[in-house]
């Protein structure tokens, strides 16, 4: 389970959870693996094996099938083998209101991700669509943030590592510590 995994509380009182709690307590554990499950991802969208999900829940291969297919039908979800696209609840980018191209990082992480899954598939089509990200690929938001910098600006380590300072010149030179025992005297041999 990925570490920002989680269930959100107003769940249960949305009306797919209306819609889901008649059908069964298979479908509420589909919808909880879906959404916390080991293969979901912050954005919503991933690769889903069903039958890796159906042997994770004991379900019959076919009746998880009909489960998501179900969930895709009150409009849960977008489910095209072997891309699922979890709306709302499920969907991690969808609780915290993000926008994906508000922090280069993140839409750079996620436009990779999106690049690992099958770029025809029509679930991929629809959320690069629905998030304005048709076309654009992880090297284009890396162009393009590069050219936000300015030509004069380079991003430079701070420091040269642990005990090293630069001074104005540029030149490294050695910091000098004490060293104590401890007790407030100094070890042998130190400055």
């Amino acid at each position: 389970m990925r570490k920002t995994a989680s269930f959100p509380p107003r769940y249960w009182t949305s009306t797919l959870a209306r819609s889901v709690i008649g059908l069964g307590h298979q479908y509420q554990s589909v919808i909880t693996y879906l959404v916390t499950g080991p293969y979901s991802h912050v954005s919503g969208i991933y690769g889903l094996q069903v039958y890796q999900m159906a042997d994770d829940l004991q379900l019959d291969p076919d009746e998880a099938r009909h489960i998501v297919a179900t969930l895709a039908n009150l409009g849960w979800c977008t489910f095209e083998p072997p891309v699922i696209w979890i709306h709302g609840f499920g969907c991690q980018a969808d609780q915290l209101a993000r926008d994906f191209r508000q922090n280069t990082s993140d839409l750079i992480a996620t436009l990779r991700h999106i690049e690992s899954l099958p770029e025809d598939n029509g679930a991929v089509i629809a959320w690069r669509a629905a998030h304005d990200l048709t076309g654009m690929t992880a090297d284009d938001a890396r162009r393009r943030h590069a050219s936000t910098q300015g030509p004069g600006i380079r991003h430079e380590p701070l420091g040269t590592g642990i005990g090293n300072k630069s001074d104005p010149t540029g030149r490294t030179t050695r910091r000098t510590t004490r060293r104590t025992t401890g007790n407030g005297a100094l070890r042998e041999g130190q400055p």
